[in-house]
């Protein structure tokens, strides 16, 4: 009987167990950081990570800067490199003339160690490697076998062989071609990729889960870039973090203006959280009954960004305001941390959005409002009375109409009379 294979020309193995005594007392090999220290571990050996953004965001520049740094093994943005490592850039778009000058005025202007030969480009075939090809994943493999490559920086991924528009099922698939790159190379190579941002402005596709290192990379008015760490299998330090960099045209690369890698740990990470919540209740409260996706847009535009940040923020109330209707502890749940609800709009599909004192919500039948009166009585209205479609589908539809405008001097005295209120003060 022949092997199974989950997916085709996937390598098999022979499988094995050990007991769990045998496994622990294992010796352990941790992954060596090509960039970043013991506890800023950015990228390990024979990981995987993605810098993501819309077009012009500055991914190809930082990446290329990147890939010069670990060539020359120079610390890049604050993260250190041990030692010089081998690189390959692989610019899977665009036209060749335009990528070489690129690289010619990052040579010039590059005042560090040399690469010596440690720096390679991928140039043939350009820009058509797709890795669903058994000619191109044994090419790619050659390249990086022969010249020993430590690092492939690769995108964009919708190029390389992303099937489809990244289903979780599609995502698996393309990070199995890279598993199967690093098989027939027969080295640990850590792959870095670059990528698009969906509508949201978040990664496009269902990527996060596979990518060990997520970047989002933003632009931020002409000479500047925004560095969201989004995600960090290998440290907590760096997980979440932000950085602004600076565009610093004689070297072709960035300064950094500000970091909190040096800052708060994640769970300490919560004032940002802390203030979209406020601003969102403040919001709310001036605008009963608004659409999640206008709550969603006007947070955005009034902080040039944020989106996710809202829409997880409402996530979390609606989840929140779920578990206080379905408790039976008045004193188990976390209802003094709920501060919005659901209830009915405009059309039968959507998620709409009000403050707790509009009686609203499902779960006011164990709750009050602030002057006393008794709120509305569950299963007549909100989250679970309805059942709204997903989050995400309610929301897609959802814009500011163009007689829809924000009154922003007026949400501000709302927001720091909500301030007031919640610290106690007169």
């Amino acid at each position: 009987m022949s092997d199974i294979e989950f997916a085709p020309d996937m390598p098999t193995f022979a499988h094995s167990s050990v007991t769990i005594e045998e496994f622990v007392a294992r010796p352990v090999a941790i992954p060596e950081p090509l960039i970043g220290g013991a506890d800023t571990r950015l990228l390990p050996a024979a990981s995987t990570a993605v810098f993501y953004g819309e077009g012009g965001s500055g991914k190809t520049t930082l990446t290329i800067d990147l890939a010069l740094h670990l060539a020359a093994g120079v610390e890049w943005l604050g993260f250190e490199i041990a030692k010089p490592v081998r690189v390959m850039l692989l610019e899977n778009e665009g036209p060749i003339d335009e990528y070489q000058l690129k690289l010619d005025r990052k040579l010039l202007s590059w005042n560090g160690p040399k690469p010596d030969g440690r720096l390679r480009v991928h140039d043939r075939p350009w820009g058509r490697v797709d890795l669903r090809a058994d000619v191109a994943v044994e090419g790619l493999a050659k390249q990086i076998r022969l010249h020993e490559i430590d690092v492939l920086i690769a995108g964009p991924v919708r190029r390389l062989g992303l099937e489809g528009g990244g289903t979780p099922a599609e995502t698996v698939a393309y990070m199995q071609l890279l598993d199967r790159v690093r098989h027939l190379a027969g080295r640990r190579v850590a792959i870095v990729n670059v990528h698009h941002e969906n509508k949201g402005g978040d990664i496009s596709g269902a990527f996060e889960a596979e990518f060990d290192t997520v970047v989002h990379v933003r632009a931020d008015g002409r000479d500047r870039t925004r560095l969201v760490f989004r995600k960090s299998r290998w440290s907590s330090k760096i997980h979440r973090a932000r950085m602004t960099l600076s565009w610093v045209r004689d070297s072709e690369g960035f300064a950094i203006i500000e970091s909190d890698l040096d800052g708060p740990q994640p769970n300490e990470r919560n004032e940002e959280e802390a203030a979209a919540l406020d601003w969102l209740t403040a919001y709310i409260a001036a605008h009963p009954g608004v659409a999640r996706g206008k709550a969603e847009t006007a947070y955005h535009d009034a902080h040039a960004g944020g989106r996710n940040l809202a829409r997880r923020i409402i996530n979390s109330q609606i989840a929140l305001a779920t578990q206080v209707a379905e408790s039976s502890d008045p004193d188990g749940d976390r209802r003094n941390l709920l501060r919005f609800a659901t209830g009915p709009g405009e059309t039968k599909r959507g998620t709409y959005l009000y403050p707790l004192s509009h009686a609203v919500s499902p779960l006011a039948a164990t709750l009050s409002g602030e002057t006393g009166e008794t709120l509305a009585t569950p299963g007549s209205i909100g989250v679970l009375a309805t059942s709204p479609p997903p989050i995400e589908e309610a929301a897609a539809g959802e814009t500011r109409g163009e007689g829809d405008e924000i009154d922003y001097d007026e949400l501000d005295r709302l927001f720091r009379e909500h301030a007031d209120i919640a610290e106690g003060r007169p």
